[in-house]
Formats: structure tokens, C-alpha cells, sequence
């Protein structure tokens, strides 16, 4: 089974919008060229699958239906709070985040930690799968995620494998 999801949101924002809107307000116009690069990116991600193209604008919203709020500060504070008490077993994130990248959260995690992880992206060339393996993550799932590979994969990783 697919997970089924909507043209408009299943694509995320490029790697450096998500950097720079973690830096400065989403409607500062200095970020004008990215988003106009994301909205590039996510066309010719969609006609490279044979998705329909359609569009309202997705990758100009920051706090909408479609994002969120995963907070890497957040995340990390709740990582430092539950590993003495209930520890973690498995990271699974996704790399774009609203106010970082996913793959600065794995770092840390798998650094400090130990943790494995999952990456879930709709980036999936092997520049991304090597940027996601160097960061700690041990596996990359592209989206749109198939429930009985989310399965096997956290049942493999579970078994130590």
C-alpha cells in the first residue's frame, strides 16, 4: 500500500531554501530567487514522473496544512530529556524542516547518541542518498512512502540487521 498524497506539498522545499528560511523571515525578498528555483524544481520533478502539474503556490508557504512543525531545537531538547528515562531507538525525520534540515538533526542524534534513522525525502538521486548515509541516517525512503517498505524497514532495522 502507498501512502496516497496530494501533488501540491508531496515534493519539499529544496535543501538550501530550507537553510536560508532558517536564517531570516520567510517573506524577506532575498529569498525571492529560491523560492523562484524551488517552484523551478518542483515542475521538473512532477513532468519527470508524469504527475499532473499543478500549483498554488506551495513552495511560498511556510505555515500552512502542508508543513509541520518539527523544531530542530525542539527535537534535540526532547532527544537530551527522554534518553535517560525512555530511550530512543530509531530516528525517522524527514530532511526538510521548518527551521533546519533534517540531516543536522540526524548528525547530532547519531553523533551524541548513537541513534540510527530513517530519512524520508522526496529527493532520492545518490548525491541525496550519500548526503543522508554521511549524516548517520541508515536508510532513505522516497516519497510518496509504501506502508510494507516503512515495515520491513523498521522491522530489519529492529533486528539489529
Amino acid at each position: 500500500m502507498i501512502i496516497p498524497t496530494e501533488p501540491i506539498g508531496s515534493i519539499p522545499r529544496p535543501l538550501p531554501l530550507v537553510a536560508a528560511l532558517a536564517k531570516t523571515d520567510c517573506d524577506d525578498p532575498a529569498l525571492d530567487p529560491l523560492y523562484e528555483e524551488a517552484i523551478r524544481d518542483t515542475i521538473a520533478r512532477f513532468e519527470a514522473t508524469g504527475s499532473p502539474v499543478t500549483t498554488d503556490g506551495e513552495q511560498r508557504k511556510y505555515h500552512n496544512f502542508g508543513t509541520y512543525c518539527v523544531d530542530l531545537a525542539a527535537a534535540l531538547k526532547l532527544a537530551e530529556q527522554e534518553m535517560p528515562v525512555a530511550p530512543i531507538d530509531l530516528v525517522m525525520s524527514d530532511l526538510g524542516l521548518p527551521d533546519g534540515i533534517g540531516l543536522d538533526l540526524m548528525r547530532q542524534l547519531s553523533s551524541k547518541y548513537g541513534l540510527p534513522g530513517i530519512a524520508l525525502s522526496g529527493f532520492g538521486m545518490d548525491s541525496d542518498l550519500a548526503q543522508s548515509s554521511a549524516a548517520g541516517f541508515s536508510r532513505h525512503l522516497i516519497k510518496p512512502i509504501d506502508i510494507a517498505v516503512l515495515r520491513a524497514t523498521l522491522a530489519e532495522m529492529s533486528s539489529g540487521a
